[in-house]
């Protein structure tokens, strides 16, 4: 306990001159930083708790492993995302895309478009149909954003559900569409 250090740091002089009232006002001083001075205190291992992920509070070194602490996980929770380094995979193409799919169902589909328009830009195309209930477009842009490499700007385009009445309304029948677009990928377009 740190107020007992302190106290011990005072020597036996002084904290006899100084009466009863020494200790409860050491105590209330030292209060206020009794977290910080866990987190410093050394572990067996010579390391200082903060970098012990089995230490008691794991959610400060998640902030250093580049994850953003969840308050509302267990510590044993915080320990095992610190131990998957999900960290270690932001600002990559497939963490952009895995953390997009999270929020998708049905068949996912995810389009990334990268240095479309430049060195610095992607244009991300999700299906409006393909959201989880509870999905909106923000949900998208949030996610995106999570993953989004330094300097890199995003564009999103975001296509409407379509029914099949929808698609023969607009390109008639098979013969029609197949004059139209002679692959599937430009049948998309």
């Amino acid at each position: 306990m740190i107020a007992d250090r302190v106290l011990a740091g005072l020597g036996a002089s002084f904290r006899r001159h100084a009466g009863e009232h020494l200790t409860p006002l050491v105590e209330s001083l030292t209060a206020p930083v009794a977290g910080t001075d866990e987190l410093v205190a050394l572990t067996p291992d010579g390391w200082a708790a903060a970098f012990d992920v089995d230490g008691p509070q794991p959610g400060w070194l998640a902030q250093l492993v580049g994850i953003n602490p969840d308050p509302t996980l267990t510590p044993e929770e915080q320990r095992t995302i610190i131990r998957t380094r999900p960290g270690w995979s932001r600002g990559t193409y497939k963490a952009l895309l895995a953390s997009i799919r999270s929020a998708l169902v049905d068949t996912r589909r995810v389009f990334v478009d990268e240095r479309d328009t430049g060195a610095w830009h992607a244009t991300i195309r999700v299906y409006e149909s393909d959201f989880a209930p509870g999905t909106t477009q923000a949900t998208i842009r949030a996610l995106a954003e999570r993953h989004r490499p330094a300097g890199v700007t995003f564009d999103f385009e975001f296509y409407p559900p379509h029914s099949y009445q929808e698609a023969g309304d607009v390109a008639g029948t098979y013969e029609t569409a197949e004059a139209t677009a002679d692959t599937y990928a430009t049948a998309e377009e």
